[in-house]
C-alpha cells in the first residue's frame, strides 16, 4: 500500500468500528473487533484472541489456543510454549501408570500418550495437509505443500535413525521399569521415574522438531513478510 491508501483504508476502518460502537451502545460499551475471514493477520483479529484469553478461564483458554489458527509467529510461539506446559501433565501422567505392575502396559500407555501429544500439535501448527493447502492457495505457492511435507519428512527419518540406535536401550528401559514396580515402595518410585524421564525426553524432542518445521513454513510461506507490509 501506498502512504495514500494505507490513509484511506484507516479511515474506512475508524468509520466502520465507530459505526458499530454507535449502533451497540444500548448494550453498555461493547468492545468492537474488525475482522475480516479471509484474513486473518490483519485488522483486530489477533487484538480479538488476546482479549478472549486473558477473559476466559484457563481450561478454555487452553482449548481455545490449540483452535485457534496460525495467523501471526506471536500465535505460533503462543501455542508452542503452551505444549511445552502440557509436557509435564503428560509425563506426570505416564508416571502414574508406570507404577501398576502389568507387563506392557506402561508401554501400551505411553505410546497413546505421546501420539495423542503430537496429533494436537501437528494439528495446533497448521501441519496438516489441509491447513498447508489453504496456504499455499493464500500466499500463490503451490509447492508449500511439497515443502512442507519434504520437511516433515526429512524430520522423521532423521528421528527414526535415532530410535533405531536407541531402541535396545529403551526396550531395557521398559523391562527394568517393569520389574522395578513388582518392588514394594521404592521400586514403584524408580519405575515412575524411568517413565517420566523417557515420556518428557520424547515428547520435548519431537514438539521441538514439529515446533521448527512451522516455524519454517511460516517462513517458507514469507507470512511474517506480507503481515509487515499489511
Amino acid at each position: 500500500y501506498g502512504p495514500v491508501s494505507e490513509l484511506y483504508r484507516k479511515n474506512v476502518l475508524s468509520k466502520i468500528r465507530k459505526d458499530c460502537q454507535k449502533n451497540l451502545k444500548e448494550l453498555g460499551d461493547p468492545k468492537v473487533f474488525l475482522i475480516s475471514s479471509f484474513e486473518l493477520e490483519n485488522y483486530d483479529f489477533e487484538i480479538f484472541q488476546n482479549t478472549l484469553e486473558e477473559e476466559l478461564p484457563e481450561h478454555k483458554r487452553s482449548a481455545l489456543l490449540q483452535a485457534w489458527p496460525v495467523c501471526s509467529a506471536e500465535s505460533l510461539e503462543k501455542k508452542i510454549k503452551m505444549f511445552k506446559g502440557m509436557i509435564w501433565a503428560a509425563s506426570l501422567a505416564s508416571a502414574g501408570i508406570a507404577v501398576v505392575p502389568v507387563p506392557g502396559l506402561s508401554v501400551a500407555c505411553d505410546a497413546g500418550i505421546v501420539l495423542l501429544f503430537f496429533t494436537r500439535c501437528y494439528y495446533a501448527f497448521g501441519l496438516d495437509e489441509r491447513s498447508l493447502t489453504r496456504l499455499s492457495e493464500k500466499v500463490n505457492k503451490p509447492l508449500l505443500e511439497h515443502v512442507a511435507k519434504s520437511k516433515l519428512a526429512s524430520a522423521i527419518q532423521e528421528k527414526a535413525v535415532a530410535r533405531l540406535q536407541v531402541s535396545v536401550a529403551l526396550a531395557s528401559l521398559a523391562t527394568l521399569e517393569y520389574v522395578a514396580s513388582l518392588l514394594p515402595g521404592v521400586g514403584s518410585v524408580a519405575a515412575a521415574g524411568i517413565s517420566f524421564g523417557t515420556t518428557y525426553y520424547l515428547l520435548r524432542e519431537g514438539l521441538n522438531e514439529l515446533a521448527d518445521i512451522a516455524r519454517k513454513i511460516r517462513k517458507e510461506a514469507e507470512l511474517d513478510t506480507l503481515c509487515s507490509n499489511s
